[in-house]
């Protein structure tokens, strides 16, 4: 049997219909990987000199770092610290006068990315087959 583009296309549009599904949890497990290993970078950062106190700036930044996937029809997430630290997670992230940067998101974004590209693969190759 001869695969024509009719077929193709209607394969592609039969995938199209299931991936955003199927890819949803595999976006909130990336997200929610990246949001915990900034926070543990963060909390074990030596920016700020450690602390007995529970309001140390890293202890306070790592608690407010987070992700947002509110709404379960759509893939974006949004990965970040919560509106109230703002200057401080940009001291985080970018240093500030007496810190040197510390690009906690980044670095988590990085060694996520390898494994969210796999699974995205794999979805994609389940999505195709089935």
């Amino acid at each position: 049997m001869t695969y024509t583009v009719d077929m193709v296309t209607a394969d592609l549009l039969r995938a199209a219909a299931k991936i955003e599904e199927r890819l949803a949890p595999v976006v909130a497990k990336g997200a929610s990987n990246i949001a915990q290993e900034a926070r543990d970078n963060v909390f074990r950062s030596s920016q700020w000199p450690q602390t007995e106190s529970h309001n140390d700036p890293q202890e306070y930044a790592a608690r407010n770092l987070g992700f947002d996937d509110r709404d379960p029809d759509d893939l974006d997430v949004t990965i970040g610290y919560s509106d109230d630290v703002t200057d401080l997670a940009r001291a985080v992230e970018f240093g500030g006068a007496n810190t040197s940067p510390g690009g906690q998101l980044g670095t988590a974004l990085n060694r996520e990315a390898p494994r969210f590209a796999k699974m995205v693969g794999k979805v994609g190759a389940a999505v195709w087959r089935s």
